[in-house]
């Protein structure tokens, strides 16, 4: 069954007025998130040679991401 296009229509609402917020916290945040999230990608096209040091690495790349990610929620939560 397809998804009506008033979901897909209010979900674009909601992004326009979430990608609207400007205050210096969320875009702080929101450039975290995309670092973390690009450091990641790069990880997996340049790992670490050492399984280890990879592991560790992916594994502290995603904690911040995750932190991030739940920063960025929380701001934009308090705004809405």
């Amino acid at each position: 069954m397809a998804i009506h296009s008033y979901v897909y229509n209010v979900l674009a609402d909601q992004h326009a007025i979430t990608v609207a917020l400007d205050t210096p916290e969320i875009i702080q945040a929101a450039k975290h998130v995309a670092f973390y999230c690009a450091m990641l990608d790069a990880q997996k096209d340049d790992p670490f040679d050492n399984a280890e040091d990879n592991a560790e690495m992916h594994k502290f790349l995603s904690d911040q991401l995750k932190t991030f990610v739940e920063c960025y929620q929380d701001l934009v939560n308090n705004e809405l």
